[in-house]
């Protein structure tokens, strides 16, 4: 598994899609924690400090524009995954989000892009190590 355990924020308004959810991250080796809402996790997510977050697109309450100006504000570095029922690609084009799945979930594609936002966080993680080093040594 990985050396360090990622936290994940399932946000979902279906407490069986969050059971699911965290059922399978737990299987994977991460940690996780959910919310109903948007707005809850918004709030949440500054004592949670979550490395990702797995979010439903068609959920009712805040909108997702909303959503990820203040997320992205406050929390620059957490990773974001959109699933949706509908177009989760174009949707996830459209907001700049990199990463998505489409449901009914293939278990396989969300591990897969789980795993791939853990590589990219690691490799900027690196990246970001390596920067540190070069400056300190200039």
């Amino acid at each position: 598994m990985h050396a360090i355990r990622w936290k994940v924020l399932v946000i979902d308004d279906s407490s069986e899609i969050q059971e699911m959810i965290s059922s399978l991250l737990a299987t994977l080796g991460y940690q996780s924690a959910c919310c109903a809402s948007r707005d809850v996790a918004l709030s949440e997510m500054s004592s949670i400090a979550p490395d990702l977050v797995l979010m439903d697109l068609s959920m009712p309450g805040m909108a997702l524009d909303e959503f990820l100006a203040h997320g992205k504000a406050e929390h620059p570095q957490t990773r974001l995954v959109l699933y949706s029922a509908g177009d989760a690609e174009s949707e996830a084009q459209k907001h700049g989000i990199k990463y998505w799945v489409s449901k009914p979930f293939n278990i396989m594609r969300l591990a897969m892009v789980l795993a791939k936002c853990v590589d990219d966080g690691a490799a900027g993680q690196l990246q970001s190590v390596r920067m540190e080093h070069e400056l300190v040594a200039v």
